[in-house]
Order: C-alpha cells, then sequence, then structure tokens
C-alpha cells in the first residue's frame, strides 16, 4: 500500500463517525411504509354516517436533503488534490490542498502534500513551511521529514537534511516501510559522501 493509500484510509477512519452520522440521518429523513390503521369491527345493525365534504389534501411537505458537512466536502477536496499529485499536476494540487487546509486546519497529510507539490514546482520557502507545519501536527509522519530532507538538499543545507532522514527513519514502521528506510539511508550515505564533515 503506497502513503497516499495509508492516507486516504487514514483520513476515512477520522472521518468514519461523521460518515456514520450522515447515514443515519439520511435513513431517519427516508419515506417510511405507512402503517394499515385497523379495519373495524362491523356492528349488527350499520348507522348511516354523513359523507364528509371533500377537503383539499395538502401537498407533503419536501423532505429536506442532508447537505455535506465541511469535513465531507474536505475528503473529496483531498482526494482529487491526491489524485492531481499523483498524476504531477502540481500547480493544480497546491490549490486544492489549500481547500482542504482552510476546512481542516489541523489535517497534517494535507500540508505534507501541498508541501510536496510547491516543491516539485520549486517553491522551496512555502514548501518548508508546509512539510514543517506537517510535522509539527503529525511528528510521526514520516513521509514529511523525507520530503523536507529534499528541500533542505535543494537549498544546500546538508546538516538539516541529513537530521530529517535520520528522522525519517525513525519515524518510518520497520516492517512496512523496509524500502523506504533503505532508500533513505542510501540517501544519507550519498549526502554524506557528497559532503563529508
Amino acid at each position: 500500500m503506497d502513503f497516499h493509500s495509508q492516507l486516504m484510509k487514514a483520513l476515512l477512519l477520522r472521518l468514519a463517525p461523521l460518515l456514520l452520522l450522515l447515514s443515519m440521518a439520511a435513513l431517519a429523513c427516508s419515506d417510511s411504509e405507512p402503517v394499515p390503521t385497523p379495519t373495524p369491527i362491523p356492528t349488527s345493525t350499520p348507522v348511516p354516517t354523513a359523507t364528509p365534504e371533500p377537503t383539499a389534501t395538502p401537498e407533503p411537505t419536501a423532505i429536506p436533503e442532508p447537505t455535506a458537512t465541511p469535513e465531507l466536502n474536505a475528503l473529496f477536496s483531498y482526494t482529487s488534490a491526491v489524485q492531481l499529485l499523483r498524476a504531477a499536476l502540481y500547480e493544480e494540487a497546491i490549490p486544492q490542498f489549500g481547500l482542504v487546509i482552510r476546512r481542516l486546519p489541523d489535517f497534517a497529510e494535507a500540508y505534507y502534500g501541498r508541501g510536496v507539490a510547491y516543491f516539485h514546482e520549486e517553491l522551496l520557502a512555502p514548501a518548508l513551511e508546509d512539510l514543517t507545519r506537517a510535522i509539527e501536527l503529525k511528528p510521526e509522519l514520516a513521509a514529511a521529514y523525507r520530503a523536507r530532507a529534499d528541500v533542505y538538499e535543494a537549498q544546500e543545507e546538508y546538516d538539516k537534511a541529513i537530521r530529517d532522514l535520520e528522522e525519517a527513519i525513525e519515524a518510518y514502521d520497520d516492517f512496512r516501510h523496509a524500502d523506504k528506510i533503505e532508500e533513505a539511508h542510501q540517501r544519507l550515505d550519498a549526502i554524506r559522501w557528497r559532503n563529508p564533515p
């Protein structure tokens, strides 16, 4: 499972209670079957009754459709932004991640995604700012350290790049991310070889 799939899973897990409430509300608002009224038991002597005057039948009141919450809208924006990032449409991904950040300002993965898009657009200062914010919000987000190391390396701040690669190695799960850990070790070795102390 790649990182973006993990991000989507984390977001879905975060929004699962909200989605459950929305579905329960939708079920509560749905039309239900009418309950039949019991037929009266006939009496031995029928009593004539007056026929009531016809009355106008009131129009049924429309049941309001449940509206999406900001979190649900943010989920759709995030999905779109991740797809744009995967398609290397970085310029288009940046504002999509911005929408997510406006709706969910504490969602570290959105800052990470926008930071990566900024980096690929060679906008190093905003990339560094977003990646740093992602790490502040979620210190265990190894990919943010790894991406910020790329920014530091591009800025020729090799000590900071080395420190972030070491943090990424510590934050990655040994079992699930063995390949990413190995790649980070190779990057560390390359930086150290090109820039001895």
